[in-house]
């Protein structure tokens, strides 16, 4: 079974441009658009997401492809994405995508895979509406100093091991 992201709605909506700006202003908007890009990148990966937002539901119905979303109503939606974490399957189910230092340590104990927000948000760069990238990488300009901590380092390893394994599994 490939695993899918468990994403900490929230609190990835709030670190990318574009979409952190608009969330005071029209918060269905602003989840709408996160929902659409993480698509766009599910699509290209072959992997699945569950996307849980804090609060309820909007007035905007949201439905994709290879994309399911949960809200939390009257929980936390740290409490939701914990409540996962303690299901029997949850390690070979989920990678948890989140900065929440709990959510963090619940997935540590349970031997669930995360991923920052930083890594996985540098993964969907190219996956916003209207970005120049569109799926291509920009080249790297000659001679640019790019400064990547040993965390992130570990973080991508994880993240293109665990793409290679599913696809080995897959071709089983």
């Amino acid at each position: 079974m490939q695993k899918k992201w468990l994403i900490d709605g929230n609190n990835l909506m709030h670190k990318i441009p574009g979409i952190s700006s608009i969330i005071s202003k029209n918060s269905d908007e602003a989840r709408f658009l996160l929902v659409e890009m993480i698509h766009r990148f599910c699509s290209k990966e072959g992997r699945n997401a569950r996307i849980i937002f804090d609060g309820p539901k909007g007035s905007t119905p949201i439905s994709f492809k290879h994309i399911s979303i949960g809200y939390s109503r009257d929980k936390k939606a740290d409490d939701i994405i914990i409540k996962q974490l303690n299901k029997k399957d949850a390690r070979q189910r989920w990678i948890v995508v989140t900065d929440d230092r709990e959510i963090v340590s619940q997935a540590k104990i349970k031997g669930v895979n995360t991923l920052s927000i930083n890594v996985f948000k540098k993964n969907l760069s190219g996956f916003q509406k209207g970005s120049a990238k569109s799926n291509k990488q920009q080249p790297i300009e000659k001679g640019s100093n790019i400064i990547v901590s040993d965390a992130e380092v570990n973080e991508m390893l994880l993240f293109y091991k665990l793409k290679e394994s599913d696809e080995r599994n897959r071709s089983k």
